[in-house]
Order: C-alpha cells, then sequence, then structure tokens
C-alpha cells in the first residue's frame, strides 16, 4: 500500500498563513488586547499630567 503525501489539506488565512482557526482569533485577541493596553497606558499618563499642572 502506498499513501499519497497530498492528503493533508491546508488553507490559506487572510490573518494567519496556514493556521487553525483558533489560532488566528487567538492571535486576534492577543493583538487587540495589545492595543488597548497601549491605549490605556497612554490615558494613564495623560491623566497624572493633568494631576500635576493643577
Amino acid at each position: 500500500l502506498r499513501l499519497s503525501k497530498t492528503t493533508k489539506k491546508t488553507i490559506s488565512r487572510a490573518c494567519g498563513g496556514s493556521m487553525r482557526a483558533e489560532c488566528v482569533c487567538d492571535r486576534i485577541k492577543r493583538a487587540l488586547l495589545f492595543e488597548e493596553q497601549k491605549f490605556i497606558v497612554k490615558v494613564l499618563k495623560e491623566q497624572a499630567q493633568s494631576q500635576k499642572a493643577k
């Protein structure tokens, strides 16, 4: 018996290459949380500066 090496199906995804859908979702969530965290740090710095100005 000879098995074909092309039995493994691959898909091309817009955001994640050939990763599983679950991994793509995790990557998107992680990126969103990272961006949100950067925004929160920026807002907190601005609040601290406005507190010092008073």
